[in-house]
């Protein structure tokens, strides 16, 4: 879900948030073997390369960080720091705050909504995005678009950032069996799984074995 979109404005942030997950080591994740030489050479890219693969509206953005980004050093010797998550607007002045629950509902909208969390250059940002979610994820597990928000969130934030989804899941009888079996709600359970702490793990296996 986290494919490049056509709208202006949105097509580099897959890419860059892509070059960001590669860390200081790109060559130490096995999958970037995978990536086009380009891709890799973005690490040491200088500022005025990556604006050029930019849209307009985030050029502004990387051109302001252009003094931050590390430029001709391709070695793994110290973190290339993201221009465009250090500079991130503040959660309230983020181009979808305020619709973060509408756009993951959308196909497209939630494409838009992964990427911000991608993107994000904080756990308390994507805990400000997050927080439009809080009394929705009986119905974002079961939608074809808004789990892979809940995904996301799982994927991205810190255990108990996400703790509201465990406690919406086990705040109704037998939902924890629902989601288990549901066709995307299982999804979120196998996130769950991978990121939980035990504690919020012993939790969620108690609630669904009382529900059997």
């Amino acid at each position: 879900m986290d494919s490049s979109h056509t709208g202006a404005g949105f097509a580099p942030r897959p890419l860059l948030a892509l070059v960001d997950r590669l860390g200081p080591c790109p060559h130490a994740h096995q999958w970037s073997r995978y990536l086009p030489a380009g891709v890799l050479k973005m690490k040491g890219a200088t500022a005025a390369a990556m604006v050029s693969l930019a849209s307009q509206k985030d050029a502004d953005l990387l051109t302001r960080s252009r003094g931050r980004l590390s430029t001709g050093s391709t070695t793994c010797s110290s973190p290339v720091e993201h221009p465009l998550v250090e500079a991130w607007p503040a959660p309230s002045e983020h181009p979808i705050a305020g619709r973060v629950w509408a756009l993951s509902q959308e196909q497209e909208g939630c494409r838009l909504v992964q990427d911000a969390l991608d993107a994000a250059g904080s756990n308390e940002a994507r805990e400000a995005l997050a927080c439009e979610l809080h009394g929705h994820v009986p119905k974002a597990m079961r939608s074809p678009h808004a789990n892979y928000v809940l995904q996301k969130c799982i994927a991205t934030m810190e255990p108990d950032s996400f703790q509201f989804i465990v406690d919406e899941l086990v705040s109704r009888r037998g939902l924890v069996v629902h989601c288990a079996k549901h066709r995307y709600g299982c999804r979120i359970i196998q996130q769950l799984l991978k990121h939980a702490r035990p504690s919020q793990l012993d939790w969620l296996v108690d609630v669904f074995l009382e529900d059997l």
